[in-house]
């Protein structure tokens, strides 16, 4: 079945040259660190349009904050559907606090129905296509103004030093 991973420009070249998309933190617990098992997050559509926050980090930079869309690359992958879990399930298996879920999707303004999860990397042989979303872009808000601007990817780099 088809699924899509979002990541950063920066991230790209890493996962070119690995050879696959690496497992990170589930987010089962909210006070220990790789409680759960690692997963690659995936969706089961494709983003349109706007990006949601879960695919988005506020840096705090001092005088700014500096807020990276992490969907400026989309990777579309087909896997084997019974390795694929939908990320609510996931957490009801590995017994995530139910709080911790709700507000956790509160968070980031969505919901862990649309999410799901694999508990391996995703090899790059796995990949169906590689697209870069020209919606995605990353921002700068500067604190004493509020004045928002947009941030391209060696401005996002020499200013925070931003690698994925």
């Amino acid at each position: 079945m088809r699924y899509y991973h979002y990541t950063t420009d920066v991230h790209l070249p890493k996962i070119q040259e690995s050879g696959f998309l690496k497992t990170v933190e589930s987010n089962v617990s909210e006070t220990e660190e790789h409680f759960g098992p690692d997963v690659v997050w995936l969706f089961k559509q494709p983003v349109k349009g706007k990006t949601p926050k879960m695919l988005q980090a506020t840096i705090d930079i001092g005088t700014a904050y500096v807020l990276v869309d992490k969907s400026s690359v989309e990777i579309e992958v087909e896997l084997p559907v019974e390795e694929v879990v939908r990320a609510d399930k996931f957490y009801k298996k590995h017994k995530a606090d139910s709080k911790w879920i709700t507000q956790l999707c509160k968070n980031v303004d969505s919901s862990s129905k649309q999410w799901y999860v694999i508990e391996r990397p995703v090899l790059v042989d796995e990949f169906v296509a590689v697209r870069k979303r020209p919606e995605a872009f990353n921002m700068i808000k500067v604190k004493a103004t509020g004045k928002v601007e947009r941030l391209y990817k060696n401005d996002l780099q020499a200013l925070v030093g931003y690698e994925g």
